[in-house]
C-alpha cells in the first residue's frame, strides 16, 4: 500500500517506462517528464524519437538540475575527504 497519492512510477526497463508514461500523458493530457535515469556517474537522460520540443526542454532542465546537484555533492565529498587527511 502507498501512503497518500503517489506521483512517481518505477518500471523494470526503459522501453516499458517510455511506453507507459507516454500513454498516460496522451490519455490524461498531463505533463509527463521522463524517463529520468538515476544511479549513473554523470547525468544522462533519454528522449524518444516522438518527443516534442517541450519534452526536450523539460529533459534538458532536469538534466541540468541533476548536474548541479551532482557537482554540489562532489564538492561536499571532496571537503569531507580533505578533512579526514
Amino acid at each position: 500500500d502507498v501512503a497518500g497519492r503517489a506521483n512517481v512510477c518505477i518500471f523494470p526497463d526503459l522501453n516499458t517506462g517510455n511506453n507507459t508514461y507516454k500513454a498516460v500523458q496522451q490519455a490524461s493530457g498531463c505533463i509527463a517528464m521522463g524517463p529520468i535515469m538515476q544511479g549513473l556517474r554523470k547525468p544522462v537522460n533519454d528522449l524518444s524519437r516522438g518527443c516534442t520540443v517541450d519534452d526536450i526542454v523539460n529533459t534538458v532542465i532536469i538534466t541540468c538540475i541533476q548536474a548541479i546537484h551532482g557537482r554540489k555533492e562532489n564538492k561536499a565529498a571532496a571537503r569531507r575527504a580533505s578533512m579526514n587527511k
